[in-house]
């Protein structure tokens, strides 16, 4: 749902989370041109109710599609839209559609409309599958580029290119670095509401200055001749710290005159069950005055917390926007601090067994390196399961490697390179260790087994072959391997279960 102008209360709101079943293309041929493309994909459907505002009970629903395709091990296109409901109207976003060339150990260079590397929720967690609450903070606003009332920015997707670069400086810390280049914001005289009609830009605030509307990504054509310029820098601490700085610089009239710059802090920890994530946005905005250049400068945060117990978690989040002021006087009054709560969406068994990753990825490793003879491909495994449970929680729940099969995670470990910024020796191992434990070679996916498979079991005699730790050829896995790690997940998972 869009933030609306004016104070606003959530008093009541439930929302229903699906994810769209995730279809897979899967070619009859291996030469075919589908071979390598996966679509996937998310859903939402929520009701709200506000005390204030003029649209206070509505139901409101979207399905994003999200497409993959690879074109070998380097070379990644992925694409995103979004259909909602806005008033009256069936609105569609392109989100993001970008090419991502893989083929250094340590950077990423992508090209095309991508979501903008500034804070975390943005770029990482404003999906609904993975937001933890129904509605963004007051930061952002739904809208994905154009002009989000209500708040400071929205979700920023925009045209050009991006340089990322990660370095390991230990088995558990990285440096993450991101730098972009875009098309840039541009005023936008008219702002689409959610009744389906365009209006022009008014805050209803009594003032003597006139401040434009800023768009981000609203054209693939630029109005001046400056280029956005923006970057993110930070600390990864495995799975459990991580903080960045972020900021931009932009001009956005066709003169070239009027700067607009945002700065972001944002730090993230996790312990067990217990997750605590914050973000800070400033934003500068200069525009022209009657007789001189003025800036309105306006600050704001989200503290979030959540809490696992069991297959439920209960999130809290308290939010603010500070009022927007010019030469000390208040010009666009912030938003008065609000808490929203609810649980999330409880894990399945598929995902509280991968779940336990978090906790145990070491003794995994022990498990891979001790259980079988090739210890090359062990080794390997051990360090995938490492990277994917530090890496890869820090977005959503971890995926049981059962939900797809070798040729599906081949394409879908280049995406989660790409959105994680991981080196290419960690996606390796990472693809290693989900096709050497998905148990289906590349069948279609299936069910975990709910006990660890006898060694004579026929379907893993069918699917040896496949159930590889990488492409390049090495020796099939032994059976012990992948029969240890599994006692040790389902372990895992009952003790886990017990606890509860």
């Amino acid at each position: 749902m869009h933030m609306r102008r004016g104070v606003e209360r959530v008093v009541g709101l439930a929302t229903a989370l699906f994810m769209v079943a995730a279809t897979t293309l899967h070619a009859q041929d291996a030469g075919s041109p589908t071979a390598n493309l996966v679509l996937v994909g998310y859903g939402s459907a929520s009701w709200g109710a506000r005390t204030q505002g003029e649209f206070q009970n509505e139901f409101t629903a979207s399905v994003s599609p999200v497409l993959l395709y690879d074109f070998g091990s380097d070379l990644l296109f992925e694409a995103e839209l979004e259909f909602g409901l806005s008033g009256e109207l069936t609105t569609t976003t392109l989100e993001y559609a970008q090419l991502d060339y893989m083929g250094f150990e340590s950077v990423v260079l992508v090209a095309g409309k991508f979501l903008l590397p500034f804070g975390v929720f943005g770029e990482r967690l404003h999906p609904t599958w993975i937001n933890k609450l129904p509605t963004a903070p007051l930061l952002y606003g739904h809208a994905h580029g154009g002009v989000a009332e209500g708040s400071l920015l929205p979700v920023l997707s925009d045209a050009g290119g991006m340089f990322r670069w990660a370095q390991p400086t230990s088995s558990a810390t990285r440096l993450d670095l991101s730098l972009y280049v875009t098309q840039g914001p541009k005023i936008v005289e008219d702002v689409a509401h959610d009744d389906g009609d365009t209006h022009a830009h008014d805050d209803g605030i009594a003032s003597a200055y006139e401040i434009p509307a800023v768009g981000f990504g609203v054209s693939f054509s630029d109005n001046n001749t400056n280029k956005m310029l923006g970057g993110r820098f930070g600390l990864v601490h495995g799975g459990v710290f991580e903080a960045y700085v972020s900021a931009f610089h932009a001009r956005y009239d066709p003169g070239n005159f009027l700067d607009y710059n945002g700065f972001s802090l944002s730090a993230e920890w996790r312990s067990g069950p217990f997750e605590i994530r914050s973000e800070g946005v400033f934003v500068q905005q200069e525009f022209e005055a009657e007789s001189s250049f003025e800036r309105l400068e306006q600050p704001g945060y989200y503290v979030q917390a959540s809490r696992r117990f069991g297959g439920f978690e209960p999130v809290v989040r308290w939010d603010q926007l500070l009022d927007g002021k010019v030469n000390s006087e208040v010009v666009r009054p912030g938003r008065d601090g609000s808490f929203s709560s609810g649980p999330w969406a409880s894990e399945t068994e598929r995902e509280r067994q991968m779940k336990m990753l978090t906790v145990g990825p070491l003794a995994i490793a022990a498990v891979l390196l001790t259980a079988g003879p090739s210890s090359a491909q062990s080794s390997i495994i051990g360090e995938g399961a490492r990277v994917y449970a530090q890496s890869c929680s820090r977005c959503h729940n971890l995926r049981s490697p059962t939900e797809r099969n070798n040729r599906d995670w081949s394409t879908i470990v280049l995406h989660m390179r790409a959105r994680g910024n991981l080196t290419k020796s960690e996606a390796n191992a990472v693809r290693a260790f989900l096709q050497a434990t998905n148990g289906i070679g590349d069948g279609p996916p299936a069910s975990p087994p709910s006990q660890p498979q006898a060694q004579g079991d026929k379907k893993r005699e069918e699917n040896s072959g496949a159930a590889r730790a990488s492409g390049d050829g090495e020796d099939d896995l032994s059976e012990p391997l992948l029969a240890n790690l599994r006692t040790y997940l389902a372990q895992q998972g009952s003790a886990r279960g017990s606890a509860r």
